[in-house]
């Protein structure tokens, strides 16, 4: 649209001052704004124009042309936004022959016009925030959660470290998370209800110290200890007996033997030992034993009194400090020194050496297997032992024989 001002020899809103030597008679300039492009557009320069048209404003009716140029009335120059803003709601912008309304920033204008709605910022891309997007009137901001706080360009949120800040109050240490921090505790402490305070625990009566034997509890922690006899394990928690014959500690005069968490002392025949329980010495008195508390009287089973009166001289088949135990098996004869030749089984008497033959075996030393001469005999040492019978498998379901008879 088009709207159309006449320009005489005075200064005006819209025009410049031009030379004339007749006011009556002066050349002019036409020039109009152009609300479309937001400019002025020169027309054409008149003559011979009354000076009482200088100023007028071009009205739609008068707009046709006289001579080329736009005929002109005497309507005068309107500002639509001087009434009543214009309708506008906020900003109301006069034009040459028209007017238009504009919102503040942060605002667009309504379908009507006139009217301003609040633009929304938070809806297109969450206004560019890295987290919460506030709109507000006319305007929005960014907000961060909780253990972040706002970059300086405003948009951006950046992890706060409350370890390194103090602001955490951990009792111990202070580990920093994302938007967040822990607070932990040292060993022998345990974490409050509050998250944040650490109180000593006991772990030698809750049951966590790993400890075999003793346990000693302190602030922070706890220690294991041994019985006497016994030493720490490099674990730091089991015992490890010590084998005191090893070391001199044991001061046995004559044995020692180790045994869990102490040692014992013994002393050869003839002697015995001391108060100390590590000395030996000599038996009196013709006592005889470990403890010399044996005397010739004790002996048994046909044992006598040696020469020396400090010990027993036992039979053949019997052995023992009085004569109370037989010889070992394989072995008979005074002090069991001869060995039993006693084959397939056969065991000898602990006295004479006479070989006792089992079933089906026969010779002075058990050397004959009657049973394997014939194949009922070798099919029988097969059998099984049972109630005190060989019972044989197979076919001879009804060959019975008594274990104890040949």
């Amino acid at each position: 649209m088009l709207n159309f001002l006449i320009y005489g020899p005075i200064f005006t809103k819209f025009g410049r001052r031009l030379p004339c030597a007749n006011r009556n008679r002066c050349t002019y300039l036409f020039r109009s704004y152009d609300a479309t492009v937001g400019r002025h557009i020169e027309l054409s320069n008149i003559t011979n124009f009354p000076t009482s048209r200088v100023g007028r404003r071009l009205t739609p009716s008068s707009r046709n042309l006289v001579g080329g140029f736009p005929a002109l009335n005497q309507n005068r120059y309107v500002n639509e936004c001087s009434i009543s803003n214009g309708g506008c709601q906020d900003q109301c912008c006069n034009t040459i022959g028209s007017f238009y309304c504009k919102c503040s920033s942060g605002q667009k204008l309504g379908s009507d016009g006139k009217s301003c709605e609040d633009v929304n910022e938070c809806a297109i891309v969450n206004g560019g925030c890295q987290q919460a997007c506030i709109n507000t009137a006319e305007s929005f901001h960014c907000e961060c959660d909780v253990g972040y706080r706002l970059h300086t360009d405003g948009r951006t949120c950046i992890n706060i470290d409350e370890c390194r800040l103090g602001t955490a109050m951990c009792a111990h240490r202070c580990v920093n998370m994302l938007g967040s921090f822990r607070c932990t505790c040292n060993p022998g402490f345990e974490l409050g209800a509050d998250g944040k305070q650490c109180y000593h625990t006991d772990e030698c009566e809750t049951g966590e110290a790993c400890c075999s034997q003793f346990c000693k509890n302190y602030p922070g922690g706890y220690e294991c200890s041994c019985k006497a006899g016994f030493i720490l394990n490099p674990d730091g928690c089991g015992c490890d007996d010590i084998d005191e014959c090893l070391t001199e500690s044991a001061g046995c005069s004559h044995e020692c033997h180790n045994t869990q968490g102490s040692f014992e002392c013994s002393c050869y025949e003839e002697f015995r030992l001391d108060f100390d329980r590590k000395t030996c010495i000599l038996c009196l008195d013709n006592s005889f034993g470990s403890d010399c508390s044996l005397t010739c009287e004790d002996c048994v089973n046909g044992g006598v009194c040696n020469e020396k009166g400090n010990g027993c001289d036992c039979p053949a088949g019997w052995t023992g400090s009085i004569c109370n135990e037989t010889c070992p098996t394989g072995t008979y004869g005074r002090e069991c020194s001869k060995s039993c030749k006693c084959e397939n089984g056969g065991t000898c008497d602990p006295t004479t050496g006479v070989c006792h033959c089992p079933p089906g075996i026969t010779g002075n030393f058990c050397e004959n297997d009657e049973w394997s001469k014939n194949v009922q005999g070798r099919m029988l040492k097969e059998c099984c032992i049972s109630n005190g019978q060989l019972r044989a498998p197979g076919n001879f379901s009804e060959v019975h024989r008594d274990c104890g008879k040949g």
